[in-house]
């Protein structure tokens, strides 16, 4: 529940109650409305009484159920939400910091809070990344069990604005990865080359490789198991891998700190600026496939195993050279050649 004080004519000061309710439409579908209501009462435990009396009657005209808002923490709708197979990255450093407050009392001034608490002076991209994508998850998870109302945190301004990406060139590549070791030269290989995110990649076990050198991953971020066919080099990596079979781990750690350091190693010894596991493999498969390889973002998606086109496009929209627009370029070609279309397109001397 949001709450702010309000002045009435007659000087008196009152708590208003701002929040989202159900509103039956004349389809009989129920949609959610953001309404502004007083609350008549100069007391916040009175405030949020009423404004439970508020919702009560905007549930019951709607014909819709809401279970007792207000009992319902966020670590319970938190713990609901991992068990459904709810990304659990972010939400340990959330609920140090607010898992015994009500979901109704997670609001906007609670998540620049934990924003200017957790991530002092942070991008945008991250804040968004850390605070606001991990409390607005668990918040709809809750809202469609009807634990809380839909809702009404607002992600940072500029949250959705790709920044220039910063990346490692070919030259990079070849110049760390003689002082790589065996297992972590691997894993530079299979994320760059078959755009696997870090995790999918390092929780890997021998077990996962078949006999026809495919890579079995069956916990994507997407949630959906993906077979993915290894190239040449990468299959050559992992052979030169000493006992790979026998090994717990396919490249020899679950923990993407060890590849972190053997990679920022390795670019101290040649002298290169080190970059992050997701500049390595996730943005510069993207980039090779786009700006080298020339294919449409809809190829990416395909190939990067990304469920919908949001992210790619937002993300690298900007370096597709669409299969699409080379085949017009092409007919246009062809139509300039013939004879009739060269007497219209000839440039008149002045």
């Amino acid at each position: 529940m949001a709450f702010r004080k309000h002045t009435t004519a007659d000087g008196k000061a009152v708590y208003l109650w701002r929040g989202k309710v159900p509103v039956k439409e004349a389809s009989g579908a129920i949609t959610y409305k953001r309404v502004e209501r007083s609350t008549k009462s100069s007391t916040l435990a009175g405030a949020r009484e009423a404004a439970r009396k508020i919702e009560a009657e905007y549930h019951e005209r709607a014909g819709s159920t809401v279970q007792e808002v207000g009992d319902v923490t966020f670590a319970d709708a938190a713990l609901g939400y991992m068990k459904s197979g709810g990304e659990r990255r972010y939400l340990a450093a959330l609920l140090s910091h607010v898992g015994n407050k009500l979901l109704t009392d997670i609001t906007q001034d609670v998540a620049q809070q934990l924003s200017d608490k957790l991530k002092p002076g942070a991008s945008v991209a991250t804040i968004n990344r850390h605070i606001f994508t991990p409390l607005l998850a668990v918040l709809n998870y809750a809202a469609k069990l009807h634990q809380c109302p839909p809702p009404l945190l607002i992600r940072p301004k500029g949250h959705d604005k790709a920044k220039q990406l910063d990346l490692p060139d070919e030259t990079w590549f070849a110049a760390i990865l003689p002082h790589l070791s065996p297992k972590a030269r691997a894993v530079v290989l299979v994320t760059t080359l078959h755009g696997l995110r870090i995790a999918e990649a390092i929780e890997r076990t021998p077990d996962d490789v078949d006999a026809a050198w495919r890579l079995h991953i069956p916990d994507t971020k997407t949630g959906e198991p993906v077979m993915v066919p290894l190239s040449e080099p990468v299959i050559e990596a992992i052979k030169s891998i000493p006992g790979w079979r026998r090994q717990k781990w396919l490249f020899g750690t679950c923990h993407r700190s060890n590849i972190a350091k053997a990679i920022r190693r390795a670019c101290k010894l040649a002298g290169v600026q080190a970059y992050g596991s997701h500049a390595i493999g996730r943005h510069s498969f993207a980039t090779r496939v786009l700006v080298d390889g020339g294919k449409s973002l809809k190829f990416l998606m395909q190939a990067g195993r990304w469920k919908t086109a949001k992210m790619p496009m937002s993300r690298y929209g900007h370096l597709e050279h669409s299969e699409v627009n080379q085949e017009v370029n092409q007919l246009a070609t062809k139509w300039a050649d013939r004879p009739e279309a060269a007497k219209v397109t000839r440039l008149k001397k002045v």
